[in-house]
């Protein structure tokens, strides 16, 4: 019931003010999270997840920030290794979580990312950042391509600065594959 009342008032809330407006958006993610497991729905099971997501001014959210929030939470929620085998990566998880219609609210101000080209270090940094998100360097060109959009699309919507990550097309334009891209970042940058 609550959660058709919250997206009822979203739907015409066009003359409410901006924070009402977020505030109806997080009560509504609450309420997601308050029903995820009692719920059939698998995208109901991603309410903290959406939370942890909403929360993170942009940044990935990470297995260690969604863990860490879940052992805080007082619900039990689905672990990150529960997540992953329902949705078969991390990465999709976290892409279907933004995709909720309940994801809440965009940033005011519209942001597009500058558009001199990318530096070779801003691509090692980029797949450093990976790395640091998901825990491993990436594999696959496609694996990393599609963090780097999901990330590049997070920080767009929910993000209060622009963090340059390089798309997949880019790194191998700067650096011939992701085999080579991997190795010089692991050179250039500490292990975690």
């Amino acid at each position: 019931m609550a959660s058709e009342i919250a997206e009822a008032m979203a739907s015409i809330s066009a003359e409410l003010p901006a924070r009402t407006k977020a505030t109806l958006a997080h009560l509504l993610a609450r309420d997601l999270a308050e029903h995820a497991i009692a719920t059939p729905n698998p995208a109901a099971r991603l309410g903290l997840l959406l939370e942890t997501l909403m929360q993170g001014d942009g940044a990935f959210p990470t297995v260690r920030n969604y863990e860490t929030t879940r052992d805080r939470s007082p619900e039990k929620w689905p672990s990150a290794s529960q997540l992953i085998r329902s949705y078969g990566t991390w990465v999709n998880a976290v892409r279907t979580a933004a995709s909720l219609e309940s994801a809440g609210p965009v940033r005011k101000r519209k942001t597009v990312y500058p558009t001199h080209p990318y530096s070779t270090e801003e691509v090692l940094h980029s797949v450093f950042r990976f790395r640091l998100d998901l825990g491993h360097w990436p594999t696959t060109h496609a694996e990393y391509s599609a963090w780097a959009a999901l990330s590049r699309a997070i920080q767009l919507r929910w993000g209060k600065t622009n963090s340059r990550v390089a798309s997949g097309s880019v790194l191998i334009a700067r650096l011939g594959s992701i085999d080579i891209a991997v190795a010089r970042a692991q050179g250039r940058y500490p292990r975690v």
